[in-house]
């Protein structure tokens, strides 16, 4: 990744970002075949972001939604800090745990992010997804389709078996 940066061109020192920072197509594409995604875009009501407490220690991109000088710069994490990640990890996983098991037919990706949202709180932690790059939620979610939607709505799951159905969890 190093030896990739220094190749783009200087506009401004966030200029990376913006260029390895995948962003949400809203080009449609015609379909190649007879498949109707169950899903569309602009059909479900997507609700705002949610407001996390003030008492909850929050990461440099919060207020903002930039992310400044990510991967440029490597930082050699101490004992403690190496401590704190790995019980991020685990409230991460348990917060994944908790999304899987209520991930059932009738319950809506937003339920899903609320519960994922509460999860956090009640923890101490800053829900990592939430305004990171501009993102509205704490959680992606994929209901019937496999692929990952970029947030909560109010769509809903018909159906909830194997890989097709997808909760991501941000850690941070």
């Amino acid at each position: 990744m190093r030896k990739f940066l220094p190749a783009l061109p200087k506009r401004n020192s966030n200029f990376h970002t913006h260029v390895l920072t995948p962003k949400i197509n809203k080009i449609k594409v015609p379909e190649r075949s007879s498949f109707k995604p169950t899903l569309q875009d602009g059909k479900y009501q997507i609700t705002p972001m949610q407001s996390v407490p003030g008492h909850i220690a929050r990461p440099p991109y919060a207020e903002t939604g930039l992310v400044k000088h990510s991967n440029v710069d490597y930082e050699i994490k101490d004992e403690e800090s190496i401590a704190k990640m790995k019980e991020a990890a685990k409230i991460a996983a348990q917060c994944l745990k908790l999304c899987l098991e209520n991930s059932k037919a009738g319950v809506t990706t937003d339920e899903i992010d609320k519960m994922a949202f509460n999860f956090y709180v009640e923890k101490g932690a800053y829900p990592a997804g939430i305004n990171f790059h501009g993102f509205p939620k704490t959680v992606c979610a994929s209901p019937n389709e496999g692929t990952a939607a970029p947030f909560g709505d109010r769509s809903w799951f018909s159906d909830v078996q194997g890989d097709y159905g997808q909760t991501v969890v941000p850690v941070g």
